[in-house]
């Protein structure tokens, strides 16, 4: 991936870059396969939103926050659609990330991660004098996955992170990313990850359970393999891809429009 990075400040008005959480808003509504926020608050629904619109249309959202009792938290609104575990901070410290990461699993889409001292809140927004760094690299991201990864399981999570600390994909897990994009034109790729050598069946269905194309079918190496599904010829709608090998199953929603 690309790799730059961008810094803004706040407060400012709207201008031509934007206020700091429009370009925060801007980065989350990039992601077309994960999201994931490290954060010591949340209290802006606009972020809510841009990581709400990206979970409808596939891409897996999981979070660690601190502070969940500040006044205006919106982690309930959060909680209710992403993967989001409140941090233990009374036994395991204060977690003061202010952290939100893009793709960082997906070397092919634009890894970034959001960081500084800016708060996920309105007083960061609108009156204290803050910076946002957006660093556009899949190094610098997988690193920062990797703290996210201890953070998240420390607060309760459960799912997995295959990627190892070189960025590349961990074969030893078996992973189905999310469509992109999504939603598809044409066509959108999948990344499948095999934990070892076998015969491999990725299908996709329609919202009735009817089989409507048959992605892969057949023998295939362990490690990590970019499918593309073609949907040139489908109706618009919501259909579910479904990929096998051995006892392990992974979904994943994809929307089709024409």
């Amino acid at each position: 991936g690309e790799r730059y990075s961008r810094l803004v400040f706040s407060p400012q008005g709207e201008g031509p870059v934007g206020t700091v959480e429009a370009v925060v808003v801007e980065a989350l509504q990039t992601a077309d396969f994960e999201i994931g926020l490290n954060l010591n608050l949340i209290t802006r629904s606009a972020y809510v939103d841009a990581a709400r619109a990206r979970h409808d249309a596939g891409v897996q959202v999981r979070a660690a926050i601190g502070d969940i009792g500040t006044t205006g938290s919106v982690f309930a609104p959060l909680a209710a659609f992403a993967d989001a575990y409140a941090f233990p901070s009374g036994t395991l410290g204060l977690l003061h990330h202010k952290v939100g990461i893009v793709d960082a699993q997906h070397p092919d889409s634009d890894p970034t991660v959001i960081t500084g001292s800016f708060n996920w809140s309105r007083s960061a927004n609108e009156d204290n004098n803050e910076n946002a760094i957006l660093m556009h690299s899949a190094a610098v991201a997988n690193l920062y996955l990797q703290e996210f990864a201890a953070r998240y399981a420390q607060a309760g999570g459960t799912g997995t992170f295959p990627t190892g600390a070189d960025g590349t994909p961990d074969a030893g897990v078996f992973a189905l990313s999310a469509p992109a994009p999504n939603p598809a034109r044409g066509a959108a790729r999948i990344t499948l990850t095999l934990p070892e050598a076998g015969v491999l069946d990725v299908r996709l269905f329609n919202v009735l359970g009817q089989e409507v194309a048959r992605v892969a079918q057949g023998e295939t190496a362990a490690g990590a393999h970019t499918l593309t599904v073609e949907t040139a010829g489908l109706a618009s709608g919501v259909y579910v891809l479904r990929a096998t090998s051995g006892s392990s199953t992974a979904t994943r929603r994809l929307t089709v429009v024409r």
